[in-house]
């Protein structure tokens, strides 16, 4: 499984070549340096998918999405999603793709949704899934009729597969890590790639992947406080070799180090 930073505009130059695979945040794009980065991502023939903002309520217009599609030409755009509305969410992406489509090169990938986690709204999400990628939120939880407590996504995952209904054509990517934990990527079996700001980001305020995080927001201009390098590549190194257990690059992994 690939790993996909998301990184400050002052961690490029330090970990610019750790991956073959991004994840750029629609919202941040005006920023010149922000966008040349990716931008050279894109022609070098890296995995670029562009995030839609969703999640942190960074709200982008279909028209301003679009744009920044057709100027980027990512690899993967993330289609306009609503978290935990599964109606809204299939109706957003179907209306998108029915009046943008998708550029030559740029695949889509539609994230699951549900509400009130109920397993049979994934599993209609993920069967129609229209596009080639299928992107598993971090706050994915799905109830089986017979279970007390919710699945992650991983015992979704493993539901799917169990149930004869793993779309091996589909590409399947994890946003976001849950709640840094490590661990959790060595269960994500078959999915392509993985992204976070959890290790960096982290790693730049003094934090290592086991600690108790106060949750600071994400900062693509962060301050000088956002300075620890040693535990920034600390974090990236063991996510990165997590990742590799799970079918991902050896060399990504020692280029973290």
């Amino acid at each position: 499984m690939r790993f996909a930073p998301i990184m400050p505009i002052q961690a490029f130059e330090r970990f610019g070549e750790v991956s073959d695979c991004w994840m750029a945040l629609v919202q941040h794009l005006h920023r010149k340096e922000y966008f040349n980065f990716f931008r050279r991502k894109v022609e070098r023939g890296d995995t670029v998918i562009l995030d839609n903002g969703a999640y942190e309520q960074r709200l982008t217009s279909s028209d301003r999405l679009n744009f920044w599609v057709r100027n980027l030409k990512p690899s993967v755009m993330v289609l306009p999603d609503v978290p935990g509305d599964f109606v809204k969410t299939l109706r957003h992406s179907w209306d998108y793709l029915d009046k943008y489509g998708l550029p030559k090169g740029t695949e889509g990938m539609m994230v699951l949704q549900a509400e009130d986690s109920k397993l049979r709204q994934f599993e209609v999400a993920y069967e129609t899934c229209p596009v080639k990628w299928v992107g598993f939120s971090r706050l994915t939880k799905s109830y089986n009729p017979w279970m007390v407590w919710p699945q992650q996504r991983d015992g979704f995952a493993t539901h799917l597969r169990q149930e004869g209904m793993w779309r091996s054509e589909l590409k399947h990517h994890a946003l976001g890590m849950l709640s840094g934990l490590v661990e959790e990527l060595a269960n994500l079996k078959g999915f392509e790639s993985c992204d976070s700001s959890a290790p960096i980001w982290r790693g730049l305020l003094g934090y290592s992947m086991t600690d108790k995080w106060p949750n600071y927001e994400f900062q693509v201009e962060a301050g000088p406080e956002a300075s620890n390098w040693e535990m920034a590549e600390k974090n990236l190194s063991e996510v990165m070799e997590a990742c590799h257990g799970e079918g991902g690059s050896r060399e990504s992994a020692q280029m973290a180090r």
